[in-house]
């Protein structure tokens, strides 16, 4: 299968991954407040990703589901339903989306912008699993999670030949498990199974012998993900069992329960650590006659498919998907009980139920941080500082600064801000960072229409000593002028970990300030 050049943001992404995220990765254990702090990093990136209109489906649905299973088991995750599939039954066609992250990170929220696409191009809603991860629960808590999901969705009437199970990384591997337990004991299997960047042998071999033998020239290792991190991963969800577990070994299953799987379609980037997993699939499924199509992608990184519609390589790879997806599941189903609870009622319903995003955070801890001065703006070990010219009168300017949705309405990075007026010395601001992480700014400067500053008392999440930001406003001949300065000092993390929060806070900003000139020129353009 070939494919065409990488995208301009597929080779930015390709260029950066070695220089940030994969020295990050190396240098993380799993545990204790590394993983923490990884885990912080990894889901707020996942949520500016999944924000509507960067890589998300506007308009899609989402409804969570906490409830039990046939046998009393915990069933957990939320309904995916964009706009093209409120009108459809579960029982009509469903994708069973398991998130991944090394069976350690992310969540179905982060997996939104995967699943709202896919809802979106396939026209049928998506259940993604919110399984149990490790190292709190080790397996075989997730593949439990994932059994009781099936179990959930057979007693509400959901055949398995309307069910596609898909995932990505670890979230493969379990799709895959599922399918071979099923197969094993002579269960009704799946309509089909997509695998994107799958991890299929955890423990692996050794870093060197697993890697393809000819490398590209673009790079010779993997630009994200290193086999020490994979490794380490893998031994902290396993807690002590044994490799060889069916349940863990699904490239080791027996050539019956093999030949017995539904078609596979899988996935892997060119460079890929795991990309030697998807070939002994692929050699396994075809020695057993079943139908299966691997696609070998260069120029992408790790699990690329789960940044939806913000980059031309994860939009391709949900579009072939979903055509896959699309060939292989059965005719609609139109009666019998309705038990599943899902976003879209029965297509003979003549109104579906709307849902609505949900994008509260509830923080069970608040972080306090220590309080900054003036000194600290101009001397902090980290200092963003964006300066933005504009033809807005400086009562304008100021005017979208102090604004009731001043932050959350300049751009999709920011997905929630209260800031209760009176607005001055004292006042105190709210502001959710992609879903995730919610910091509380203490204003303690107010020099109407000439500066505003603030510092950080509170967030969400570790990682963080001392936060202040600075707001600077001057007139000019053409207008007006923002200075805007951003000061940090972390706590003790690893290098490329500032480094990534750094490079991730100058971004944010970058895109922030483009947010704020778009609307003082659409206010520009209302007069």
């Amino acid at each position: 299968m070939t494919h065409p050049q990488p995208s301009r943001r597929a080779r930015a992404l390709y260029r950066a991954a070695p220089r940030v995220l994969r020295p990050t990765l190396q240098r993380t254990r799993p545990s204790g407040v590394p993983l923490a702090v990884l885990r912080g990093a990894f889901d707020g990136l996942g949520r500016v990703l999944t924000s509507p209109h960067v890589g998300a489906e506007p308009g899609t649905g989402y409804e969570p589901v906490d409830t039990f299973g046939p046998e009393g088991e915990t069933v957990r995750g939320e309904w995916v339903v964009a706009p093209s599939a409120q009108d459809r039954d579960p029982r009509d066609g469903v994708i069973v989306w398991f998130h991944g992250g090394g069976y350690l990170l992310s969540s179905p929220g982060n997996a939104r912008a995967v699943t709202s696409t896919l809802s979106q191009l396939a026209g049928i809603p998506v259940f993604a699993v919110d399984y149990r991860r490790a190292p709190e629960n080790p397996y075989p808590a997730a593949f439990d999670d994932a059994l009781a999901v099936s179990r959930w969705m057979g007693r509400a009437g959901v055949a398995m030949d309307r069910v596609v199970l898909a995932g990505d990384s670890a979230g493969a591997h379990l799709a895959l498990s599922l399918a071979i337990h099923l197969a094993a004991r002579g269960e009704e299997t799946p309509a089909a199974l997509a695998l994107h960047s799958p991890v299929l042998d955890p423990l692996g071999s050794p870093a060197d012998s697993r890697m393809p033998s000819a490398r590209p020239p673009l790079l010779a290792q993997d630009p994200l993900m290193p086999p020490e991190f994979a490794r380490r991963a893998a031994i902290s969800f396993l807690d002590g069992i044994a490799a060889d577990d069916p349940r863990i070994a699904v490239l080791n299953a027996p050539d019956d329960v093999i030949a017995a799987l539904p078609p596979v379609l899988t996935m892997v980037g060119e460079t890929e650590l795991f990309r030697t997993d998807a070939e002994r699939l692929r050699d396994r499924l075809t020695d057993a006659q079943v139908a299966n199509d691997l696609h070998v992608v260069p120029g992408v990184v790790h699990s690329w498919i789960t940044y939806g519609r913000a980059m031309p390589e994860s939009l391709h790879a949900i579009e072939v998907t979903v055509a896959f997806t699309r060939t292989h599941l059965g005719r609609p189903h139109v009666d019998g009980p309705d038990a599943l609870g899902a976003g879209a009622t029965r297509s003979t319903s003549p109104t579906p139920r709307t849902l609505t995003p949900r994008s509260e955070t509830y923080v069970s801890r608040w972080h306090n941080l220590e309080p900054v001065d003036d000194e600290f703006l101009l001397s902090a070990p980290v200092r963003i500082v964006h300066t933005l010219d504009t033809n807005a009168s400086v009562d304008e300017l100021w005017a979208a600064l102090e604004a009731d949705d001043a932050i959350v309405s300049w751009s999709p990075v920011v997905t929630g801000s209260d800031w209760p007026r009176p607005h001055g010395i004292g006042s105190v601001r709210t502001v959710t960072i992609g879903g995730i992480a919610t910091v509380r700014e203490r204003f303690y400067r107010w020099d109407e229409k000439e500066r505003m500053t603030f510092g950080v008392a509170q967030t969400s999440v570790p990682g963080i000593r001392r936060m202040g930001e600075d707001y600077v406003v001057t007139e000019t001949a053409s207008g007006s002028r923002l200075v805007w300065t951003v000061a940090i000092e972390p706590s003790r993390l690893p290098g490329p970990a500032t480094g990534l929060v750094v490079a991730g806070l100058r971004t944010a900003v970058g895109q922030l300030a483009a947010g704020l000139e778009r609307r003082l020129r659409a206010s520009e353009r209302a007069f």
